[in-house]
């Protein structure tokens, strides 16, 4: 059951709703929050106990007693998204946990535990796959067109946002030049995109070409970059690591800009929780004693004294596919 309000009408919601989580749309009328009562109800305790008794609570108006110092102590105390998600899970733990008038003094997790026990009623939990397509419905849908040909010394990509993007599957398809692929994208990491041909083949996930594709990164994040890049005039040269003179920019301005910490920590935070390797150092290597001579002829290769072994993931050899030459060169991975 949804509301009228314009984000709810988009096609794009509707079709994702309906589609992927597979619901039927219920729109109420305009202006009656009672026909949806039992979560409209929760949000106001979530409003009224929770968020508007925050420090930064901006209050519903201008003439809000709440609003108080709301800019000044937002700054003091540094409330960011992480503490807001925190302050939820809190709210709605308490929530269950809570008698309820309603529930005759009961506990919501206390009526859920009679149900189960006495009445047989199963609770409804969500499976691996609807969670994971559940945490797809902010991803954006986009068309694009197969770049590059062998004959130029191009290899095939696409082109997002100012960066070109291939996988092994892109790259050695010459008769995919000139082709219309879907690509689906995480604003929130666009390291990396899934493609689909018109047909809707799977081509997996390609990688963004580069440092754009080992560290994580949001589409806010890339747009401010290259936005940055264009005003330095640094765009077009094949060795300028944009991303890393954005943040370089960033922590030169952080002490003189809150808008410069605001923005670094909102990088950093994108990629807190990255797995993506960054560079040889993730490359553990380590000197072995040499293995005992098996029963078979010599070899030159068991004239060899010492050796060295390395241990390099799946991962790291994951995150180089798609880089430059000239951050490869850089890397020391290649002379």
């Amino acid at each position: 059951m949804l509301d009228n309000a314009k984000a709810h009408l988009a096609h794009d919601v509707v079709n994702k709703i309906t589609e992927k989580l597979r619901c039927a749309i219920s729109f109420g009328p305009v202006a009656t929050p009672e026909t949806r009562g039992i979560i409209e109800r929760f949000f106001g305790t979530l409003e009224e106990n929770g968020y508007h008794r925050s420090v930064s609570c901006t209050g519903s108006n201008a003439r809000d007693a709440r609003r108080g110092d709301a800019e000044k102590n937002a700054v003091n105390y540094g409330v960011t998204y992480n503490d807001l998600v925190e302050l939820t899970e809190y709210l709605v733990a308490t929530y269950n946990n809570s008698a309820h008038t309603s529930l005759s003094n009961r506990t919501p997790i206390q009526v859920m535990e009679e149900r189960i026990k006495n009445a047989g009623m199963a609770p409804c939990i969500a499976s691996s796959k609807m969670k994971e397509t559940a945490a797809g419905l902010t991803h954006l849908t986009v068309e694009r067109t197969v770049r590059g040909t062998f004959s130029s010394g191009k290899r095939p990509y696409i082109s997002y946002e100012g960066v070109e993007y291939r996988n092994e599957a892109i790259s050695i398809s010459d008769r995919l030049v000139g082709t219309k692929l879907f690509i689906e994208v995480d604003p929130d990491d666009i390291s990396s995109v899934h493609a689909y041909t018109e047909d809707g083949v799977e081509l997996g996930h390609l990688s963004a070409v580069g440092i754009w594709g080992r560290r994580s990164h949001s589409l806010k994040t890339r747009k401010e970059a290259l936005k940055f890049a264009n005003s330095n005039k640094t765009k077009n040269s094949p060795f300028y690591a944009t991303l890393a003179g954005y943040e370089e920019e960033l922590r030169n301005r952080a002490a003189q800009s809150r808008s410069a910490r605001t923005k670094g920590e909102r990088i950093r935070r994108e990629q807190a929780n990255s797995n993506k390797p960054d560079g040889p150092e993730n490359v553990e290597c380590k000197e072995t004693a040499p293995k005992e001579p098996v029963a078979r002829e010599p070899s030159k290769k068991d004239n060899i004294s010492e050796r060295v072994e390395c241990d390099i993931s799946d991962d790291y050899i994951n995150g180089l596919d798609g880089i430059s030459f000239e951050d490869a060169y850089k890397r020391g991975l290649f002379k």
